[in-house]
Order: structure tokens, then sequence, then C-alpha cells
């Protein structure tokens, strides 16, 4: 059923596919192994940390150092073994969906073949044709093949980041500080931040964040679609990490190992996922400045907390529904309660950007801006039309990409019709007087859109192409 492999070549690589292909679950070798390369890196990496300050006299002798290596052997075991954990889970996520996902990846090992010079046949990755024969059969690439897209992603990666000037960001300095054991934070701090290393460990840690959370395809499809660095979406991408505070949602999921469903902890990891892509692609496509990762993770984190603090009262009707029915199908799996209405209730925080953004614009607060937003969704079911959306299938990039347009138009449309309405609000008791205003003076409109809602609902015709066309008479009431 399984096999891993405790020294180099214990399979070759096509062995390896062909027991994947058959059900059988592998990694390679050099993913079974990599906690020994870790082991060494970060051994070396202290070492070139306190030779020198052993050095200096009267700050520590040898004989301290060793003393205080030995005391971290633990912390060095625990931060190994996370991190090769989180490489495990990335290949299990992206093995999840293989077989739905396979366009993505072929698309993904053409931009490795040309810029990241990846050799199919060295590699023993897939030619187009059998990549083909795999979409046809319902059959994905193997947690192998995956192995080796994920490293080569790493590599390139990790190369770019260390030739640009993301290492320098004052911000990221917490990556280093992370990287050492704790025991080194409160007596070395600063002599870890001159650590003669100190990009690469940086480059090292945003790589390792940015592919294990995120898969191998999306870094280099972001870069390829939109034509920006990679050391932009590893700056967006910290943002977004950031400012909703993931990491120790992270950890509370991870603690639920063989408590509930592994299946179960992928999805919410996946939920997660998705709220940082939407994220990372707002702040790169709105052409907000990433450039100072603090200053953006404290004001998207800001308006963050309001809507986390406000979530039952702008989660309503079928929004509201479809959380509670989310929630509870997770805490009877065995998730704590909060921790499964906080996950049920992920998606609104995709909102945060462009509430953080009209809140700036219109000197308004945020929470003002949150409940028009959300009334605005329940009103004109929008919560319904990006489930809609999110359900096509994306059988070829083309339709990916489309896919991915008609989300971001809703976005787009229902930011749009909050700034509309937002003025309205002034002088007005409440959002919702204001929002009845609007739709007394905007009826024609309204209804139109009801009925085309309706008319998806009750026919089950959600397509790309009526979905397009509700989303243009939207943008008609925005205007």
């Amino acid at each position: 059923k399984v096999i891993g492999e405790g020294g180099n070549l214990g399979m070759t690589q096509l062995g390896r596919v062909e027991f994947g292909l058959r059900g059988g679950l592998c990694n390679t070798d050099f993913i079974d192994n990599s906690g020994g390369v870790d082991s060494s890196d970060r051994e070396v990496n202290i070492k070139i940390l306190l030779n020198p300050i052993v050095l200096q006299k009267g700050r520590l002798s040898f004989q301290q150092r060793n003393k205080l290596l030995k005391e971290m052997t633990s912390a060095v075991k625990s931060g190994v073994l996370r991190n090769n954990y989180v490489q495990s889970e990335a290949i299990s996520s992206m093995a999840l969906n293989a077989a739905e996902r396979i366009g993505e990846l072929q698309e993904l090992i053409r931009i490795l073949e040309r810029d990241c010079g990846l050799d199919r046949k060295l590699e023993f990755i897939p030619e187009e044709k059998e990549l083909e024969r795999r979409q046809a059969s319902a059959e994905g690439l193997t947690r192998a093949e995956i192995s080796v897209l994920l490293c080569y992603t790493k590599l390139d990666l990790y190369q770019e980041l260390l030739e640009s000037d993301v290492p320098e960001d004052p911000y990221l300095s917490r990556e280093l500080l992370l990287y050492f054991p704790e025991q080194l934070h409160k007596r070395f701090a600063d002599d870890i931040r001159q650590h003669r290393l100190r990009r690469e460990i940086i480059s090292t840690c945003i790589t390792n964040s940015l592919i294990n959370r995120m898969g191998a395809a999306f870094a280099h499809r972001t870069c390829e679609e939109l034509g920006v660095s990679l050391g932009t979406i590893a700056r967006a991408y910290t943002i977004a990490r950031d400012a909703f505070d993931i990491r120790p949602l992270w950890s509370r999921i991870e603690a639920l190992d063989n408590k509930v469903p592994a299946q179960m902890q992928l999805q919410m990891k996946i939920a997660i996922r998705d709220l940082i892509k939407h994220t990372t692609l707002w702040l790169i496509q709105s052409g907000a400045p990433v450039d100072n990762i603090e200053a953006n993770v404290e004001t998207l984190g800001a308006v963050a907390q309001t809507v986390a603090k406000n979530l039952n009262n702008l989660l309503q009707g079928k929004n509201h529904e479809a959380v509670l029915a989310k929630s509870d199908e997770w805490r009877r799996a065995g998730v704590p309660a909060d921790l499964a209405t906080y996950m049920a209730s992920l998606k609104a925080f995709n909102a945060v950007p462009d509430l953080s953004q009209i809140a700036a614009q219109q000197k308004a607060s945020p929470e003002q801006v949150a409940n028009i937003y959300f009334i605005l969704g329940d009103e004109l079911h929008l919560g319904w039309v990006r489930q809609q959306i999110e359900g096509l299938r994306a059988e070829n990039r083309w339709q990916a990409l489309a896919r991915n347009a008609l989300r971001g138009d809703l976005y787009e449309r229902h930011a749009e019709l909050t700034r509309k309405v937002l003025p309205l609000c002034k002088n007005k008791a409440s959002p919702e007087h204001s929002i009845s205003d609007w739709k007394a003076a905007n009826t024609e409109a309204i209804t139109y859109l009801s009925n085309l809602v309706l008319e998806l609902q009750t026919s089950d015709a959600s397509d790309y192409l009526s979905l397009s066309v509700l989303l243009r008479q939207l943008g008609r009431l925005a205007g």
C-alpha cells in the first residue's frame, strides 16, 4: 500500500510511477530523505552563527556553546520534522485533485521545460500524449512525478529570490528568527540578523512556505499569466498569509492529526490556500504596492479583524445557512466548534482587500463598508452566483482562465456596487435604509437581474455563457 525509501534508489522512478498508477502511495527518495539534508543545513547554519560569538571574549565559551547545541537538539528536530511534514502534505494536497488539475500541471511542466531546465526524459515526466491519455482516463500525475515538479519549482523560486531584493525586506527578518531555535532568539537576535547566510536562509524559508502551502504550480503560473516577477508573488503571498494570521490556523488544523479524517484536514488547508490565492492575486492585479510588506499586513490585518469580530452580523440569509451547515459537518467529525465555524466562514474574508480599499478611498469605517457589502451580496444573491462560478468545470487552460476571469469580475462588480451605495449612507439611520432607497431607484434593473438568477436556479443552466450574461447585467447595475 505504501512505500517509504529510507535510502537512495530503493526504487527506480519508473517503478515509483508504475506503483503510483496502480494505486500505491510513495514519494521519491529525495523527498523521504530530505530530513537529513535539512538537519545538516540547520546544524551548519547554527554553528556559523555561534562560532564568531565564541571567539568574542566574555560572550560564550566553547563549553557553553557545546552545551547550548545539545540543549537545542529537540528544537532542531521539531523544525526538521515540521518542514518535512508540510512538504509531504503539499504533495498530498496536489495528489488529492490530480486528475482534475492535470491541465494545470501540464502547463507547469511546459514552463519548467522552457525556463528551468526540466528534461522530461531524464526525470521520467510524461510526454504530452501520455498526459492527454491520463486526462481522458481521469488519471493524474503520481506522487513521485509531483515530487519532481515540487523540486524544480523550489530550486527556481529560491534562485530568483536570492538574486532579487526580496531578502532585504526588513519584515522578512522575522523569517530568519523563526528559522533558528528559540534559545537563540533572546540572546543573539542581533547576531542572527547579521548572519552571513541570512539572504540564503530567508530565500529558503519563503520558498518552502510559498511552494509547500500553495502547491507547485501557483507561483510559476501566476508569473506566466500576470507578467510579474516571482519576487512580487512572494511579497504578495507573505502579505496575504500574515494579514489573516494564517500560521496559527495551520497549526490548529495539524493538531487534529488522527482525530479527524486526513482528507478533511486537507480540505480545510485548501480553503485557506484559496483565501491566500485570492488576496495574492488581488494585491498584484489591483496595482497595490507590495514593496512594504509590513504596512500592507497591518492595513489588511485590521480590516480582517473587523470582519472576524462581526461575522455573525455580516453573514445573513443563505450565506449564514451555508456556514452553519458546513460548520456542523466539521463539528460532527471532531473539529472544535470555534475552529469549525471560523473555517466555514472563511470565504467571507475574500472581501477584505476590497473593503480595505473602499474604506480608504471614501474615508469610511471598515464596519460601515462591510455592512453594505454583505447586505448587497445577500440581497442580490451574489454568494449563490459565486458558487456557480466556482462549480464550473475547467477541462483546459482556457476554461481555467475564463473561470478565474468570471470570479474576478464578480468581486469587482460587488465592490463597484458597494462604492455606489456607500455615499447614500452618510445621513441614514442604517445601511438597510440606504440600500432600500437604492433598490427603489433601480427597481427595473434589479428585477431583471433577479429574474436572471431565478431562471438559472430553476433551470440548472449555469455555464460560462449564462454566467457571463448575468455578470454583464450586474455591471450595468453597478455602472
